[in-house]
């Protein structure tokens, strides 16, 4: 007898187990599947404020569920639902804002970073007697 209910016990464990697994893989699907990335160069940006500004007017899009940007490049990250908001209308808005965006492609990440390695290295040639590198 206490072979039968242990024998049971342990089937409704894995049972259970395997449900769960189950619904949280179909979870992750459902909120990986419906979301884009784009990665935007945004000009004029010189302060937090103009930060703010631009992820207040984001946010208050339907479609957008995450804004990061980062002042000191000029580089956004918006993630946004494919279904409800497009790339150009992101940038449309942006630039509308008098922060002139342009959507980045993968080519044009590369020359971005190739761009911000060479700044780097003229301020480094500018600044060879100061330790602190601007």
């Amino acid at each position: 007898m206490k072979g039968k209910k242990f024998y049971w016990l342990v089937v409704l464990l894995i049972v259970t187990i395997l449900i769960g697994v189950d619904s949280y893989v179909y979870t992750l699907d459902q909120n990986t599947s419906g979301s884009s990335k784009v990665i935007l160069k945004i000009d004029g940006m010189s302060c937090g404020g103009c930060e703010y500004e631009i992820e207040e007017a984001l946010n208050s899009e339907t479609g957008i569920s995450n804004v990061d940007i980062d002042t000191s490049t000029g580089i956004s990250a918006v993630e946004y639902n494919p279904n409800r908001i497009n790339e150009q209308t992101i940038a449309k808005k942006i630039t509308k804002l008098g922060y002139p965006a342009t959507i980045i492609t993968a080519e044009g990440a590369k020359t971005l970073n190739q761009q911000e390695e060479a700044i780097a290295e003229n301020l480094n040639k500018l600044c060879e007697c100061c330790p602190v590198i601007l």
